[in-house]
């Protein structure tokens, strides 16, 4: 991270982050949360609601669909097996509203299936 000398990278489980409650001012997300169960799902957004200063932001970049459970992955040689979580758009916007964000805007971007969502607080 020579780019930013004045950044500082953490690196932590994600159910169990040590931030203080209003320390960011924005959090962004890319394509994470398709990896954890509902109920995993809920205790990152109401952490995220909580790190957010009161005018902060949330970005996420979520891919759309509409399945849950474990998928089969080949890379290279190797089956990977992993857990996912797709939700209709309109479903992981209303997850993610239901967490105390007052309003959200979709950004005009689209990469494959993912779609950027900006959630104010």
């Amino acid at each position: 991270m020579d780019h930013v000398p004045e950044a500082h990278f953490l690196q932590m489980d994600i159910l169990d982050m040590i931030f203080g409650k209003e320390s960011f001012d924005g959090i962004f997300e890319a394509g994470v949360f398709f990896h954890f169960t509902k109920g995993e799902q809920d205790t990152i957004l109401v952490n995220i609601f909580a790190f957010l200063k009161p005018e902060g932001i949330y970005l996420s970049l979520y891919p759309v669909g509409n399945s849950e459970g474990m998928q089969q992955m080949q890379i290279s040689d190797e089956i990977y097996h992993r857990y996912t979580r797709f939700l209709p758009l309109e479903e992981w916007i209303q997850e993610v509203m239901d967490h105390g964000f007052s309003k959200y805007r979709i950004l005009d971007f689209s990469l494959a299936r993912f779609r950027a969502i900006l959630f104010y607080k």
